[in-house]
């Protein structure tokens, strides 16, 4: 049973460590927000009344904002949005927390088992 889960969790935690790189930028709306404009994969918006929805392939029809939220389209009318942002992701950040920190972590625990010459080999 302990070496199915190996995989999974070693994939949960590549997941957390990524999203843990991503960040939210302002996105440029200008001109103003129209039918047929290219926008990035992932948009979060602001409404007035400072709610906040992260919309996956958001597309705009007429005065609307539709966007996927959890397998669902949502609709936010563009009057209602006071800002916008785009998710990026640092990759400097990310290559540092996916290969750095693994890397440091083996250097601390060699130095913890293998200290005082304890891991020399016997022939």
């Amino acid at each position: 049973m302990l070496q199915t889960r190996r995989p999974y969790s070693l994939l949960v935690v590549l997941a957390f460590a990524v999203a843990g790189c991503a960040t939210w930028r302002p996105f440029d709306t200008n001109p103003a927000l129209g039918a047929g404009q290219s926008l990035p994969h992932r948009l979060r918006l602001t409404r007035q009344d400072s709610t906040r929805v992260a919309l996956t392939a958001p597309f705009v029809r007429a005065d609307t904002l539709y966007g996927r939220v959890h397998g669902d389209t949502v609709a936010v009318p563009i009057a209602e949005i006071t800002q916008l942002e785009r998710e990026r992701l640092n990759l400097g950040r990310t290559l540092g927390v996916v290969i750095g920190v693994p890397a440091v972590a083996l250097g601390v625990t060699y130095l913890i088992v293998c200290g005082d010459s304890r891991c020399q080999p016997t022939y």
